[in-house]
């Protein structure tokens, strides 16, 4: 009986399967973006009953895709990035991560700043990593100010942002202080390793108390460079302890 019962069980399921992806794929041939995404996951990870066939994944995915369906142009860097599979195609990869990237989705942007400065699949280019971090850290922060709450009478920091945003803010500052794939630009440096130093990254702050120390700051302010230094150590950063010391930053 239990048998039965399962084997009905099977096949009503079967049944609501078929139906659904016969309704999606009538959507995904009259053009519906979203139903053509959809039919793409079908067929690369085999769902709904379907055999995989990354070709037909690939077809639907690229229909979705140029219709700026992120999740399309996702899947399709992926499957042309895998370097072991039959239709690795690097140019192909780049083009829809990059468009994917421009369509607003951080951890493509992530992806493509460290491709080009690992030299990952694509000629080693900082020009093109620094632009890619540098979009992630404007658009996580400027998310992240969107998001400002009031809390026991005091305005702070959205309480949600991408984790690695405080790095990306970082990397970004010490490109504009050393010319990694931008001209060099101590302002510019200072605005993120501030940004950065503010969430609490040990390395920005660092930066941030030695441009006081230097005057990159804008002015020369060892009040201002023994607090971020000493919180910079505080946070971990040891080589902030030798910063301390040579200044004798402790009289400040």
């Amino acid at each position: 009986m239990k048998k039965v019962s399962l084997l009905i069980v099977m096949i009503i399921t079967q049944f609501c399967y078929g139906q659904n992806f016969e309704l999606t794929l009538e959507k995904a041939e009259l053009g519906d973006a979203k139903a053509q995404y959809e039919i793409g996951q079908v067929y690369e990870f085999g769902k709904k009953g379907m055999s995989k066939n990354i070709k037909k994944a690939i077809f639907w995915y690229e229909k979705s895709a140029i219709q700026n369906i992120q999740g399309a142009q996702y899947r399709l860097g992926l499957i042309y990035d895998q370097e072991k599979g039959v239709l690795f195609d690097k140019q192909k990869a780049i083009f829809w991560f990059k468009k994917n990237a421009e369509n607003g989705n951080s951890n493509t942007q992530i992806r493509l700043a460290r491709m080009y400065y690992n030299g990952d699949s694509v000629d080693r280019d900082y020009e093109q990593s620094f632009y890619w971090f540098k979009k992630f850290a404007e658009q996580e922060l400027k998310q992240v100010s969107g998001e400002m709450e009031l809390w026991n009478g005091e305005i702070i920091k959205g309480k949600f942002y991408d984790e690695r945003l405080p790095t990306v803010m970082n990397l970004v500052g010490i490109s504009y202080n050393t010319g990694l794939g931008v001209l060099v630009d101590k302002k510019q440096a200072f605005y993120w390793f501030e940004k950065s130093a503010e969430y609490e990254n040990s390395s920005a702050q660092l930066q941030l108390g030695k441009m006081y120390i230097t005057g990159d700051s804008g002015k020369i302010d060892l009040a201002k460079a023994a607090f971020w230094v000493k919180k910079s150590y505080e946070n971990g950063n040891e080589e902030a302890k030798l910063t301390w010391d040579k200044y004798e930053l402790w009289k400040y």
